[in-house]
């Protein structure tokens, strides 16, 4: 896919010269993301599974006037992660920030949770994320500046009914935390953010308990929009930020966790009592 030189990017902008790839960015707020980075003068890799959606959104926010390119390749996989890195290396010469977003989400009790359903999590969420990073340390090293890793306030505390997928997030943690410590002194950011509830695609699905996918189906009433999450995600980057959770009950969890488990567990019991 063509990239886009409609554009050059001002030197008043932020991010002029970076070249930033972006996991699962063909919807959702990896699109956004995608998006805010490039109106804020970076030039973008467009990722996805799907050529088709890859294409589409690559099209879109071309004819925008930004400079994007489109790469599909299924994150999950190490050689299609070798390959993303690679290409975006051919297209642009360099590879400053790697933003690890591409996730599924699931909503079902461990109990009925299926073996297919837990590994398509786990290498969708943890693989996709892991692969994408050992790609760019190997590859990208001379240029890459910040790596960061999209979780979840599921991955802060075991929510009751989002089990595996809490778990995928959680690991993202680890990860981000055991790399600061190996790339301390290189000058390399590591970061983690924790979104708070956003707003989805309409064409949204959920990994079902057998592997499947679902439609979303419940929407919560306070969220926010992509567009805002993904311009907090990307002050985040810029900022330098190791741990950042987006809302102020998001950043209550870890103190509430040592200090009044209880408290916490009721409030979770409730609101999965309401979903349900």
């Amino acid at each position: 896919m063509a990239v886009n030189t409609k554009r050059s990017p001002r030197s008043d902008c932020p991010l002029a010269g970076a070249v930033y790839l972006i996991t699962g960015s063909s919807r959702g707020i990896g699109r956004e993301l995608a998006r805010t980075a490039a109106e804020q003068g970076a030039s973008v890799v467009v990722n996805g599974r799907s050529p088709e959606r890859v294409a589409v959104t690559t099209a879109r926010l071309a004819g925008e006037g930004l400079t994007v390119a489109g790469i599909p390749a299924d994150v999950s996989h190490p050689g299609e992660s070798r390959r993303l890195v690679r290409e975006t290396l051919e297209r642009f010469g360099r590879l400053d920030v790697l933003v690890n977003n591409a996730g599924l989400a699931m909503r079902a009790p461990l109990t009925v949770t299926g073996a297919d359903a837990a590994w398509r999590l786990i290498a969708t969420n943890l693989g996709g994320a892991l692969f994408p990073t050992l790609a760019a340390l190997e590859l990208a090293a001379a240029t890459l500046s910040s790596i960061t890793f999209v979780s979840s306030l599921a991955g802060l505390y075991g929510i009751p009914s989002v089990a595996c997928y809490g778990a995928t997030k959680a690991a993202l943690t680890a990860l981000a935390e055991a790399l600061q410590g190996e790339l301390r002194g290189t000058g390399v950011h590591v970061g983690v953010c924790y979104p708070g509830f956003t707003e989805n695609d309409p064409e949204k699905r959920f990994v079902s308990p057998d592997g499947g996918l679902q439609p979303v189906g419940h929407n919560y009433r306070y969220r926010r929009t992509q567009r805002q999450t993904a311009a907090w995600i990307l002050r985040s980057i810029r900022r330098r930020r190791f741990k950042s959770v987006q809302t102020f009950p998001g950043r209550l969890i870890r103190p509430l966790s040592l200090l009044a488990p209880w408290v916490l567990r009721g409030v979770y019991r409730r609101g999965i009592d309401r979903i349900h």
